[in-house]
């Protein structure tokens, strides 16, 4: 046993030292010259530069090599393709000793770094890895060199892409399998470097000779970690990207042609706010899940929409604001991409007030990438300021019911930044506006659309005001807005156009027409919040419509209305809100105007105010036969406004100015003149004085019945019934009544002296106190027409006559008859008995 032993153990040391040698020999004499040709041939296969460092072969460890390099293709660069720190194989030494066959059972690549660059047009430097030559033939009794299965640890690839942005893989591990005909499998799994590193696991097969590859590829995003990925452009849109991305695609194909892809991509949750034209970004967050497919072109990283197709579901997405409708909740629906863009169809969401409403866009591949959008939805107005801020605003003194349907369009480029154009259609149906000053319109139906720069308004009815109404116009540029508008209400048909400038309105031109009357507007108006304004007027009215435009307007106005037409020019400058401040200049014309059936014909009036004063005169307007006019001024902004002024007639026919008041006593004429100057405070009566004279003559002013049927008895027919021709004297005006105390009536056969006074304090009801004295002339009597007893009863009736005493009111007047005392008579020696019984027989 003892000597098998010894014989094992110097076999064995025999064996170790000739394998010792063995090794010796090919590590100096055959390794070293092979490897030569390793190279050579490998590199000659695939077109680059090899550079392999020292080649040797353990027992143990296997053939190793320390500092290879594969070299760049020198259209992408000078630095080296691949560089690897060391790599090592088990060689099975029975092929190696029967067959000349070098296989390594796994080839480990220790610490490699792996440089893949992009050319500007878009080709990558692996791409050029081609044979130049065909591979010499290995001789017979050379080695053959042959590794089934290859590893890469710790390694190292960077991306240089043609725009220059660099990306690196660390943390590289992976294990290749190469089978036979020429065909790698591997499993990859590495970290993409970002600001969280994004972890990677890949898996494929690729076939050499027909270059043929399938890979399968599943990653987890950070969200956060993009931004630091993309170019500085992208990268600043997606600074406030958050969440978990999810990535999972299939490439296949030959390399040398664009390579088939599809796969998944799913985020959830995933929170963003990105840039907006308005300055307000807009978030967006939710769940998304893409499913795509297409073709990878070289293009494919800074665009890849050009040739994929798929859809993105989104699931319960929160998206907003958007101008003006607020946010969106609970967006669900399906967008569909192709090579023309972005397209969606039959979104729904809910606003923030709970509405639903449909949506539908795209987003065009073109290179300004044009996008479009479509909203649509039925809106309750009471929930319309809750939208948005800005609605807010506008709505905030206003009360609003009914409903409308609202179309909100937007279009416009994406690149190189944002221009969405919006667009909004309102249609109203059974609407209602009020606001603060009591004001409604109800009954609103219409069309508004509004869009940048420009709002429109087509149809729009209503009732305000118990009359129907009709809004049609347009606003341009809303930083300098031009109004061109027309309205029709009730018996008002109105045209517009006029220029905001700041604080500024240039009224270009107000004209229309009101019932049988036209108007016109120019002029300016300036201020925020009080507007000063300057302008100039022509109007021509129906009187009897004026009631109906003065909002509240004076009993005297309610119960005898204005008739007539006239003409106006009026410049008007002052602060609209205050008209005690307005400076008024009026020029009213018209050939005929009436109030309380009294006609005035060729009137011409002219007004001015200023901010404390009035002041008015009126032409010689032509009535019944003659004419009348008016001066005066009053004081305004003060607690009495005094006031005064003329008042004349001239040559006032009374027979026609009775038959058109309708007079109850028509048997009435003369020439009325008629002076008169005065003042008082406001429109206090009893302030109101004055003095004035009235003469009327040539006509017929009253009849007072004396001796009526007996007058003939007595051959007095003059006497029958005595109609004053003529009246004259001064009157005065004070404390709320008219005075008198030398108004004379005149007839051929007696006169009546008028004195007293009558209120007009209390109209109808006002106290009066006339008395009238009577004064009868004989003598103008034929003396052959008169009979004894005639003769006796003239005589004596111009002794025996007293005073008419008129008390009451001037609804109610009492009338009382005094004689003249009978001491009167006798001191005046008027009763004569003799002259009487002369004249008898």
């Amino acid at each position: 046993m003892r000597k098998f032993l010894r014989i094992a153990f110097i076999l064995v040391a025999l064996l170790s030292v000739a394998a010792w040698a063995g090794l010796e020999y090919l590590n100096r004499k055959v390794l070293p010259q092979q490897a030569k040709v390793w190279a050579a041939g490998f590199s000659q296969t695939i077109g680059r530069r090899i550079v392999v460092g020292k080649l040797s072969v353990h027992l143990w460890r296997g053939i190793e090599l320390t500092q290879v390099a594969i070299g760049e293709d020198a259209r992408y660069g000078k630095e080296d393709f691949l560089r690897i720190d060391r790599l090592s194989g088990r060689v099975l030494i029975l092929p190696l000793v029967k067959e000349k066959r070098v296989i390594l059972s796994n080839l480990t690549f220790v610490r490699p770094k792996l440089q893949l660059t992009q050319d500007a047009a878009g080709g990558w430097n692996i791409q050029s890895l081609a044979p130049i030559a065909p591979a010499p033939k290995a001789a017979p009794g050379k080695f053959q060199f042959l590794v089934p299965q290859i590893t890469f640890t710790d390694g190292e690839i960077g991306l240089l892409l043609k725009d220059r942005s660099a990306y690196q893989l660390k943390d590289f591990d992976l294990n290749v399998h190469l089978a036979l005909p020429a065909k790698v499998q591997w499993l990859l799994t590495t970290q993409l470097s970002a600001a969280r590193p994004i972890p990677i696991q890949m898996e494929g097969t690729y076939d050499l000779p027909s270059r043929k590859l399938n890979l399968k590829n599943e990653l987890k995003i950070p969200l956060e970690s993009l931004a630091s990925l993309l170019p500085e452009k992208a990268a600043s849109g997606m600074k406030d990207l958050t969440g978990e991305g999810k990535l999972g695609f299939q490439l296949s194909g030959n390399l040398q042609e664009p390579l088939e892809i599809q796969g998944t991509l799913e985020l959830q949750p995933l929170a963003w706010k990105f840039p907006a034209p308005s300055g307000e970004p807009i978030k967006i967050q939710g769940n998304l899940l893409a499913n795509f497919q297409g073709k990878l072109l070289r293009n494919f990283l800074s665009d890849p929409l050009e040739s994929l197709t798929g859809t993105v579901e989104l699931k319960e997405v929160i998206l907003g604001p958007l101008e003006p409708v607020g946010e969106l909740s609970h967006l669900t629906g399906l967008i569909r991409f192709d090579s023309d863009g972005l397209k969606a169809e039959g979104l729904t969401a809910q606003l923030a007030s709970g509405q639903a409403l449909t949506l539908a866009g795209s987003v065009a591949r073109d290179s300004s990438k044009t996008a479009s959008l479509k909203v649509e939805t039925a809106l309750a107005l009471s929930e319309l300021s809750a939208l948005s801020p800005q609605l807010r605003q506008a709505a905030k003194d206003l009360k609003l019911t009914g409903t409308a349907s609202l179309v909100l369009t937007a279009k416009g480029p994406l690149a190189p930044k944002a221009d969405l154009k919006p667009s909004l259609t309102a249609n109203l149906e059974g609407a209602s506006v009020s606001w603060e000053k009591g004001e409604t319109v109800s009954s609103l139906q219409g069309q508004i659309h509004w869009k940048p720069d420009l709002l429109t308004v087509a149809g729009l009815t209503g009732i305000l005001r118990e009359q129907p109404f009709r809004l049609d116009g347009t606003l341009v540029d809303f930083n300098k807005p031009e109004i061109d508008a027309k309205i029709v209400w009730g018996k008002l048909e109105a045209e517009t156009q006029l220029t905001l400038d700041g604080e500024r309105i240039e009224l270009h031109d107000l004209s229309g027409r009101y019932g049988g009357g036209t108007f016109r507007v120019l002029g300016e108006m300036v201020g925020r919040k009080e507007l000063q304004a300057h302008l100039y007027g022509e109007t021509s009215l129906k009187l009897e419509e004026l009631s109906a435009l003065w909002p509240q307007p004076p009993d005297w106005l309610k119960e005898k209305p204005l008739a007539g037409l006239v003409s106006a020019r009026w410049i008007l400058e002052g602060p609209l809100g205050k008209p005690e401040a307005w400076n008024l200049d009026l020029k009213l014309n018209s050939d005929r105007v009436s109030y309380q059936a009294i006609p005035l014909t060729g009137l011409r009036l002219e007004m001015k105010k200023e901010p404390s004063a009035w002041s008015l005169s009126l032409g010689q307007a032509a009535l019944a036969g003659g004419t009348i006019g008016l001066e005066g001024s009053w004081l305004t902004g003060k607690e009495k406004n005094p006031w005064s002024g003329n008042f004349t007639t001239r040559e006032i026919d009374l027979k026609a100015l009775a038959e058109t008041l309708k007079w109850e006593t028509k048997n009435i004429s003369g020439k009325l003149n008629l002076q008169f100057e005065g003042s008082g405070e406001g429109a206090e009566p009893n302030t109101f004085k004055g003095r004035g004279r009235i003469e009327i003559g040539g006509g017929r002013i009253a009849e007072l019945p004396l001796l009526g049927q007996f007058a003939d008895f007595l051959a007095l027919p003059s006497l029958k019934t005595i109609v004053f021709d003529s009246m004259g004297g001064p009157f005065t005006v004070g404390e709320g009544k008219v005075h008198t105390e030398e108004l004379v009536l005149t007839a051929p056969q007696a006169t009546l002296n008028v004195k007293g006074w009558g209120g007009f304090l209390q109209a109808g009801d006002s106290p009066i106190q006339w008395r009238i004295f009577p004064t009868f002339a004989p003598e103008l009597l034929p003396e052959e027409s008169r009979s004894k007893l005639g003769r006796v009863i003239v005589k004596g009736t111009s002794y025996l006559i007293g005073e008419v005493r008129v008390e009451g009111t001037w609804k109610k007047p009492k009338s009382t008859f005094v004689s003249k005392p009978l001491t009167q008579i006798l001191n005046e020696q008027i009763f004569n008995l003799e002259d009487i019984l002369k004249e008898w027989f």
